[in-house]
């Protein structure tokens, strides 16, 4: 590679952000652990990029996400520290559910388990980040980035809807790479729709789940690069339906076929050497949802609970008592919601909110940070809108969200994430309708 006329520079760090042994690991509201060790660390990673005119950041993490507050206070650290205006940088999270508590609160039934904030590992977070984001800036070079995307579904015998084998899905293996002058790997991102959480509620070991699996792969082909996972539509996607069973090989196994698909689309990336850098955002309002009476939620809470107790009784399949399990677990979140209100008070997802929708622009690629666990239906209508010949939807990013962007569908089924989520159904389309103006703004930018 040459780079005589490339005016992009581009600085990668990582950084080891693993927790120290008893820090409280989260996924699972119902359940408090504490962990016990070390799986796979898990790991943060920086991508710095300066044309000569803008200078733009992104975070990935193995972390399950960021709260809001965090974000905006790590912004305002890295534009201190490097420069960097804090909404030139997005940072999110792959959503592992085998990693530290990160949340600046706990849910009332995780209180009365023991559940508490982990302040000194956030602490220790955040000067992680800010050195990881220093690092990345004091090693900027010149670089081409590449764009290309893969496939890597139920045919190969992975990912999936949640609630159907046959639904919605987003198979979609997103790739970018980013070389050196001499064509070294500088950076591989793999971008990623299913929920990472194949090890389950009885893990006590911290885990980066089925990315630890892509990482593997990413690092014995490039051991120099450093390695990228950014979170798709984790709102409906799992592996349910498709996982052979609940532990680090199987993770692996996941992991492994969607690290085989991302390495072989680097061998064909659409490059760029000159790009166009731009960011823009948007805060938007959810649309509320209507929280039941208390008494209602409780009714709906103990018959869910006979309902589990019968398919246990009767040895019902797995997917049957998970599936009941969840709905359970989302009229359980929505009661504590309740709770909160009747008390006078804000239920802890809602300081989350407004919702930020935030888009970078990359030469003829844009990545789009969407907040929270959002559905396939808008992450794949967002990339079809768009005007741009790559795009990347990023969920979990600059913040959690107050609950699951849910579709119409699983509001009207009454279904687990729509009863833990504080949002209709019509918040979808208000963050997709702000993520279409950000791109038609940015594709219009000269800068």
């Amino acid at each position: 590679m040459s780079t005589e006329g490339t005016g992009l520079r581009a600085g990668v760090a990582e950084i080891d952000v693993s927790p120290p042994l008893g820090v409280q690991l989260v996924g699972y509201p119902t359940v408090v652990r504490n962990n016990t060790g070390i799986h796979d660390p898990v790991f943060a990673d920086c991508l710095v990029l300066d044309n000569g005119k803008k200078r733009i950041a992104l975070i990935t993490s193995d972390l399950v996400g960021f709260s809001k507050d965090f974000v905006a206070r790590l912004r305002a650290a890295v534009e201190a520290d490097t420069g960097i205006r804090g909404a030139d940088l997005l940072a999110c999270g792959s959503h592992t559910h085998g990693g530290p508590r990160l949340a600046s609160y706990v849910f009332e039934e995780e209180k009365a388990m023991g559940g508490r904030v982990e302040h000194a590992y956030l602490d220790t977070l955040m000067q992680h980040l800010r050195d990881l984001v220093k690092e990345a800036t004091a090693g900027l070079r010149p670089a081409r980035i590449g764009f290309g995307r893969g496939k890597a579904g139920a045919e190969k015998g992975i990912g999936g809807n949640r609630h159907d084998p046959r639904g919605l899905a987003d198979p979609g293996v997103g790739v970018i790479g980013v070389q050196g002058e001499s064509g070294e790997w500088m950076a591989v991102l793999v971008k990623y729709s299913l929920h990472p959480t194949i090890l389950q509620m009885d893990n006590t070991l911290v885990t980066a789940d089925y990315p630890w699996g892509i990482r593997t792969v990413i690092k014995e082909r490039h051991p120099r690069a450093a390695f990228f996972f950014a979170q798709g539509a984790t709102g409906d996607q799992s592996s349910r339906y498709f996982r052979k069973g609940q532990t680090y090989e199987e993770a692996e196994r996941f992991g492994r076929i969607i690290g085989e698909e991302a390495d072989r689309v680097l061998g064909s990336l659409a490059w760029a050497r000159e790009p166009v850098l731009a960011s823009a955002s948007e805060q938007v309002e959810p649309v509320w949802k209507e929280i039941p009476p208390i008494p209602e939620l409780e009714s709906r809470i103990a018959r869910y609970w006979e309902e589990l107790h019968a398919l246990e009784a009767r040895g019902a399949p797995y997917v049957e008592q998970q599936t009941c399990y969840l709905d359970r677990l989302g009229v359980e979140l929505t009661l504590g919601m309740a709770r909160a209100h009747a008390r006078g008070e804000k239920a802890a997802w809602e300081y989350d909110a407004p919702l930020e929708v935030h888009a970078l622009r990359i030469g003829d690629a844009c990545i789009v940070g969407y907040q929270g666990e959002v559905f396939s239906e808008y992450t794949l209508a967002t990339e079809k809108r768009s005007p741009f010949a790559h795009t990347y939807v990023f969920t979990l990013s600059n913040g959690i969200g107050p609950g699951y962007v849910v579709d119409k569908a699983s509001a009207e089924k009454r279904l687990f994430e729509a009863g833990a989520s504080m949002m209709k159904p019509e918040t979808g389309q208000k963050i997709m309708d702000a993520a279409s103006r950000l791109m038609a703004q940015l594709k219009a930018a000269r800068a």
